[in-house]
């Protein structure tokens, strides 16, 4: 965890000390935080002997993105695990990924000492390429994909740099400094809207709470504006998607003046530069959901509830705010807070609470999936996702289990088709909501 992040969740330990909150409310956070160290802890002690891992998943009859193009020629693989060729880069985790077409940008993170280097990969032909210097000082970073380059921003203390990589000309360019306190991706999303880049986050620790921050990139002009902000807490530690003409912002609360802990659902028309809060309608409160954008709701689900990881899930009409509940998950799962997770297309695309195999919910079919176990059966940390039409490369992170760290050589992928429990037909859950 960087310097950041470490004066962050001080500030926001301060201000919940100033806060009434309900019985039994302490004993849910402490365990939300045990659980948050220790999985933190033994991601670092993993990655003293880290390599690199890969995973590529994916689904039958998805609908094509019209910005991936695929290769002629190239072998159709059966579903299941595949080798996945080394990086030219260190193992690392809290990298950035950012998918290009058929193609994954991986840049910064962390492997005990900040990374500034980079490589793409091109899942067509299964090769690397290097990634020249950017102007970066930072190795946390978000970023998105504009169709054309990959927007990146990183920096802290008012030392924000963006920039745009050039896949074909594999060369960086300096854009405008963004008036943005920090990029750091744990508590910030980029999110590119199909026009402009909209970054939604915190900053640093204020007095006795969190500065919340917003800023909108046009590419157009090379030019920056600061967005409002919300009238009520921002979701921090959380998930932000675009929704095709709104940004929905999916999080715990952890601000002055609002107890710590609880979970807030903020919605952002960057055009009207207006925010709305939906109620929120999921019991308990959770970090690291699984959050989702199905085309015409908003999936929410799974998560940490102190030591439990949830089934239970839920389908959001923003218009409306209503929540309707979907059939539990055959299996307890969790997002990730540093990366969202996946649209097929088709499915919603996520985790098992161990983080060892692929999770699936069709919201048309109200069924759900469950895929087979990785050959690595330790937990992975903070490994990123990236969606490429047809499969999803995973890329970075750690291994390990509660008592002996490790870390595995190998990388893995799973390709376009069903997804399949490992003795058997897939694992489902269709029962009416």
């Amino acid at each position: 965890m960087n310097d950041l992040e470490e004066r962050l969740r001080s500030g926001l330990d301060a201000a919940a000390a100033t806060q009434d909150v309900p019985a039994g409310f302490d004993d849910r956070v402490a365990g939300q935080i045990a659980v948050v160290r220790r999985r933190r802890a033994v991601g670092r002690g993993a990655l003293a002997a880290a390599v690199v891992v890969g995973m590529i998943a994916g689904m039958a009859a998805l609908r094509q993105d019209p910005s991936v193009h695929t290769v002629a020629g190239t072998p159709a693989r059966e579903p299941g695990w595949h080798a996945m060729a080394e990086a030219p880069i260190s193992p690392r985790m809290q990298h950035l990924s950012v998918a290009m077409g058929d193609r994954v940008l991986v840049w910064g993170g962390s492997n005990g000492d900040t990374r500034l280097d980079g490589a793409v990969y091109d899942a067509a032909d299964d090769t690397w390429t290097k990634v020249p210097a950017g102007p970066f000082r930072v190795g946390d970073a978000v970023g998105a994909w504009t169709g054309h380059e990959a927007i990146v921003v990183s920096g802290e203390r008012d030392d924000v740099v963006a920039a745009a990589y050039d896949p074909v000309a594999n060369a960086w360019r300096t854009l405008a400094a963004p008036p943005l306190g920090n990029g750091a991706s744990a508590l910030n999303d980029a999110v590119w809207t199909g026009t402009e880049l909209v970054v939604v986050g915190i900053d640093d620790p204020g007095e006795g709470g969190t500065v919340n921050q917003v800023a909108v990139y046009d590419p157009a002009t090379d030019s920056w504006r600061k967005g409002s902000l919300p009238a009520g807490p921002m979701p921090s530690f959380g998930d932000a998607v675009w929704t095709g003409t709104e940004l929905a912002v999916v999080g715990r609360v952890n601000t002055s003046g609002t107890s710590v802990g609880n979970n807030t659902l903020q919605v952002y028309d960057p055009t009207a530069d207006r925010w709305r809060e939906v109620p929120w309608g999921l019991d308990g409160v959770r970090g690291q959901m699984t959050v989702a954008w199905t085309g015409s709701r908003l999936f929410v689900g799974g998560g940490h509830d102190g030591d439990v990881t949830l089934r239970d899930a839920a389908l959001v009409d923003l218009a409306t705010g209503m929540w309707e509940r979907v059939p539990d998950a055959p299996v307890a799962f969790a997002g990730s807070d540093r990366f969202g997770e996946l649209w097929t297309g088709t499915a919603v695309l996520t985790l098992d609470g161990e983080g060892a195999r692929p999770v699936s919910f069709d919201p048309t079919t109200r069924a759900w999936q469950v895929g087979p176990a990785s050959p690595i059966d330790h937990r992975r940390e903070e490994a990123s996702w990236a969606w490429l039409g047809r499969s999803a490369v995973v890329w970075g992170g750690g291994f390990s289990t509660q008592t002996s760290p490790g870390i595995s050589s190998c990388c893995t992928l799973i390709e376009a088709g069903e997804l399949y429990t490992p003795d058997g037909p897939p694992v489902t859950a269709t029962a009416a909501p």
